[in-house]
């Protein structure tokens, strides 16, 4: 509703009575986000609505086994989503259809540029092609060694050609970078290290 806020509880009792939209933001596990969804579809008005940020988990299993699958939307925000403007509003098999409207609307009211799915598919949208680059790019160069930086930048340019004037984004893109090389992720170069 228009004016309204957002409040963080860490009570669920407290949330129910006065939610218009519940967002979970549980560990990505298929469990722990039904076990919740559970809970609050005992304590939640009959009109308020519940998305979950789940980057990959079907949004029609996680409605149907916590028993609020007319009123679940899936919210995928790309990552990193303080600087990712993307959000796939992702529709299950039981979401009434009006719910993709009204949760569209919030995004767009949070300044983030909503993508609707109207299917639930594995990976919904964003990841379904991010992998696909990532197939692509292994096959043009499966022993990682001639062309490595040039694919990279081809699918990550803002890493190898900054055009970023934001100070605190290149400091973060730095951080970025060196807590990936320490974890073995990439090089020093920003390119994948081969996997063994």
């Amino acid at each position: 509703r228009e004016g309204g806020s957002i409040v963080f509880e860490s009570f669920l009792a407290e949330v129910g009575a006065q939610a218009d939209l519940v967002m979970d933001a549980v560990t990505e596990v298929m469990e722990q986000k039904v076990d919740l969804l559970r809970r609050l579809q005992t304590m939640l008005r009959p009109d308020a609505i519940c998305t979950s940020t789940t980057s990959g988990l079907s949004i029609t299993e996680m409605g149907r086994r916590s028993g609020c699958g007319a009123r679940l939307v899936g919210t995928h925000f790309w990552n990193p989503p303080h600087l990712m403007p993307i959000v796939e509003v992702i529709r299950g098999d039981e979401t009434r259809p009006e719910l993709m409207d009204v949760v569209t609307g919030i995004m767009l009211t949070l300044g983030k540029i909503p993508v609707r799915v109207n299917r639930d598919v594995p990976g919904f949208i964003g990841n379904r092609l991010q992998h696909a680059l990532w197939r692509e790019a292994l096959h043009l160069d499966p022993e990682n060694k001639t062309i490595r930086k040039a694919i990279w930048a081809a699918v990550y340019p803002e890493r190898f050609h900054p055009v970023i004037d934001d100070e605190w984004q290149r400091e973060q893109l730095a951080r970025e970078r060196a807590a990936e090389v320490a974890a073995g992720i990439c090089g020093p170069d920003g390119c994948p290290l081969p996997r063994t």
